[in-house]
């Protein structure tokens, strides 16, 4: 599962070049978390989906429908510019993004391990980010319960990601 962890790391860090340790930090949560933290209703995730659906522009560079975060490969990141280019409608996401959310428990024995996959990727000098680096930021995410937590800013505007977390076997 490590070689599989550290390609989809790699990938990720190749692929988006303004990539820091909260967007890191962002894609091991959601591999190990999923979209199990959104509990809400089925009418306010279609509410929240419907804005960033307006709002996501045309495809960007060579967007593709789906990015495997989990080295399982059970939970996939689907591109809404994308999604919605094939015909795919809100509601629709928002139905697999609720049901993703009711069938996915957070594991956070995983979050764990992915950390110490990504200290260990950082001392083997595998990773664009220092171990000391890494190590703080994970020492504060603890502190605050290992939150959920949005993109960093440049990763954001470079990026624009519109984007939904759900289990990849909903979506085909």
């Amino acid at each position: 599962m490590y070689k599989t962890f550290e390609n989809i790391v790699l990938t990720h860090i190749k692929r988006y070049k303004n990539f820091e340790i909260t967007d890191l930090y962002k894609l091991v949560f959601q591999a190990a978390m999923g979209p199990a933290h959104i509990f809400t209703s089925i009418n306010q995730i279609q509410e929240d989906l419907t804005e960033e659906w307006l709002d996501a522009g045309k495809p960007l560079f060579q967007e593709g429908l789906m990015e495997i975060i989990d080295p399982r490969s059970r939970v996939v990141r689907v591109n809404l510019r994308i999604y919605r280019g094939m015909g795919g409608t809100i509601s629709q996401m928002a139905n697999m993004v609720h049901e993703s959310a009711m069938k996915f428990r957070g594991d956070f024995a995983g979050l764990m391990l992915y950390r110490d996959y990504l200290i260990k990727m950082s001392r083997e000098g595998i990773l664009i980010f220092k171990e000391d680096d890494l190590s703080l930021f994970w020492e504060q995410m603890e502190k605050d319960n290992f939150p959920a937590v949005h993109h960093s800013a440049v990763y954001a505007e470079s990026y624009r990601p519109a984007y939904r977390v759900i289990l990849q076997e909903l979506l085909f």
